[in-house]
């Protein structure tokens, strides 16, 4: 669904752009769980929009993992 974000429209001269707004309702619950806005181009394919929005998942997961694992390795670096 394509939606125009309303954040202090009143200041402005002209709206916002149109985003994608994604909701992720998993069969069985009684409401969304998740949400997403997205500047992608209005073309763009839902499997990509979904692509994209799974994506920042894996790269938050991947970056505490980096972190978690840098507290136990020794650098040996000098300055």
């Amino acid at each position: 669904m394509r939606v125009r974000p309303a954040h202090r429209d009143y200041w402005r001269s002209v709206p916002h752009a149109e985003e994608w707004f994604l909701i992720e309702w998993p069969d069985g619950e009684v409401e969304p769980t998740k949400y997403w806005l997205s500047t992608l181009p209005g073309k763009t394919r839902l499997a990509d929009l979904v692509d994209q929005a799974k994506m920042r998942w894996r790269i938050e997961r991947d970056y505490q993992e980096l972190k978690q694992g840098c507290c136990h390795i020794d650098f040996g670096l000098t300055v």
